[in-house]
Formats: structure tokens, C-alpha cells, sequence
């Protein structure tokens, strides 16, 4: 065997030993590479579609409250007779229904049982329909609040017997998860348009 012939054998039986031997330390170390930026980028997407599902979970749960006390709190201002009693953190209203019956509604602010939201109100509407002084929890969070009411020149009032329009602001914040929601809640100016007026 010459010599040549020799070298050109060891030269391939290098070559052969380096395909078998895997990858070399720079690819590994670019696969490395890529590997933990997919991983964060992949991390930080969950993460943020957690932090979209929570706030769409406290928006619509917020929204819903909201959506279903303008709609109640609507109906019994437009059916109702007279104002009893109004300040700033409730409304006492005498409606009509069908049939010339009568019931009284009361809208009121009280401060959250639940030790862990000291700061916080729940807007509650206690009716004596059916013989009954039954009580529901219709917004709960609010922050803040007020109860305005006005008269037909949409002055403000605070005597029972001028009241013809009312309006109930509310903010409200939920917190879940170290973050707080907030929404805004705002009545329409509601008229009283089958009050009667009371001597």
C-alpha cells in the first residue's frame, strides 16, 4: 500500500468518526439557544392569556351586575307612585303593579360583611312583594357611590316631594389575583313619570 493511499484512508476514517460522533459544542450550544427563547416567549403568551381570561372572567361577572340592576332598578322607577324616603345611600319607593297592588322597594347601600372588604358596599333592594320582606344582593364591590336625585328642571333635590328624576353613580373594583378590576356604573336619568304628587 503506498503512502498516499494510507493518508487517504486515515483521512476518511476521520471523517467517518466525526459524522458518527453527534453534534459539535456550537450547535448544541445554538439549539440550547433557541430552546429557552421558545420557552420564554411560550411562558410569557400563557401567562397573558391567563391575565386576559381573569380580567374578561371579573369584567363579565362586573358587567352582568351591572347590566341586571340599570335593568330591575329601571323598571321599578318607572312604575313607581311616590318617594318615601331619599338620601344619599337609599331610596325608598311605593310602585304600582297590576291589578292596583302596591309594593314597597327600597334601595340600599351596606357596608360588605366580609372582613376582607372593609372598604366595600353592596347595593341591596328589599321588597315586600308577596307578604314577604325579601332582600337581594344586586351589585356588590362598589367603592364608591351616589344617589342623585332632581326635580323637573333637573335641579338637584333633596325633598321627597320635588323628586321627578333619579340617578344612581357607582364605582365598582374587584380584586382577584393582586389585581383589581374597575368599572363604572351610571343610571340614566330615570324619570318618576307616574308619581303622584304628595301634600
Amino acid at each position: 500500500v503506498t503512502t498516499a493511499t494510507t493518508i487517504n484512508m486515515k483521512a476518511r476514517h476521520q471523517k467517518s468518526i466525526r459524522k458518527q460522533s453527534g453534534f459539535t459544542l456550537a450547535e448544541v450550544v445554538v439549539a440550547s439557544t433557541i430552546s429557552v427563547l421558545v420557552i420564554m416567549v411560550s411562558t410569557q403568551l400563557l401567562l397573558t392569556i391567563v391575565k386576559v381570561e381573569a380580567k374578561s372572567a371579573n369584567n363579565y361577572v362586573m358587567d352582568s351586575e351591572s347590566v341586571e340592576f340599570v335593568r330591575q332598578f329601571s323598571g321599578d322607577v318607572l312604575a313607581a307612585q311616590t318617594v318615601v324616603a331619599s338620601t344619599q345611600d337609599k331610596i325608598e319607593l311605593t310602585l304600582l303593579r297590576f291589578g292596583g297592588n302596591t309594593e314597597s322597594v327600597k334601595y340600599q347601600i351596606e357596608q360588605d360583611s366580609d372582613p376582607e372588604k372593609e372598604n366595600r358596599y353592596s347595593l341591596r333592594r328589599y321588597s315586600n312583594a308577596n307578604g314577604q320582606n325579601d332582600h337581594d344582593n344586586i351589585v356588590n364591590d362598589i367603592v364608591e357611590y351616589s344617589f342623585n336625585y332632581y326635580d323637573y328642571t333637573k335641579k338637584t333635590t333633596d325633598n321627597p316631594k320635588d323628586i321627578r328624576y333619579l340617578q344612581i353613580v357607582m364605582q365598582l373594583a374587584r380584586t382577584s389575583n393582586s389585581k383589581t378590576y374597575s368599572r363604572k356604573v351610571v343610571t340614566p336619568w330615570l324619570l318618576l313619570r307616574n308619581k303622584q304628587i304628595a301634600e
